[in-house]
């Protein structure tokens, strides 16, 4: 759909007509050149992701273990019940064809990959930590692509 006219810089840089015919959202429009994500950092949102995933125009979702964490009322994303929530939104997210991302670190990285993340992050809000560089290998490893 046509989006307003003041959409901070992008119509400025691209020009009004541009910005029309390439601003649209994909999957929603093939040509749209926008990723819309859905983040799931609660326990509400993991809880609804049936319902969140079939949202039309929604180009993946996001899982942020820490958040997830907090939000479920435990200190760590490695409790088991916050795994269990993370594995639910994954199989949400593979059953419907739906790219789905989550952040992780050396440790995990390649675990994730395996199970069907799409996309991983390996730095964390607050910058990248001593680990990332080695992390980034490692998922790029577990993709086939070193």
């Amino acid at each position: 759909g046509l989006r307003g006219r003041n959409p901070s810089n992008a119509a400025w840089y691209w020009g009004i007509s541009d910005y029309h015919a390439k601003a649209d959202v994909w999957p929603l429009d093939p040509e749209g050149e926008l990723l819309a994500m859905m983040f799931i950092e609660s326990a509400e949102g993991a809880e609804n992701i049936d319902e969140i995933i079939t949202v039309p125009g929604l180009g993946g979702i996001f899982i942020g273990p820490s958040d997830l964490s907090t939000s479920m009322g435990y200190a760590s994303p490695a409790a088991p019940q916050v795994e269990e929530a993370i594995q639910r939104v994954l199989q949400a997210c593979l059953d419907n064809d739906v790219p789905c991302a989550i952040t992780t670190g050396q440790g995990s990285v390649q675990d994730r990959i395996e199970q069907g993340f799409r996309f991983v992050t390996v730095g964390a809000d607050g910058g990248l930590n001593s680990g990332a560089s080695n992390a980034l290998r490692l998922g790029r490893e577990a993709a086939g692509r070193d």
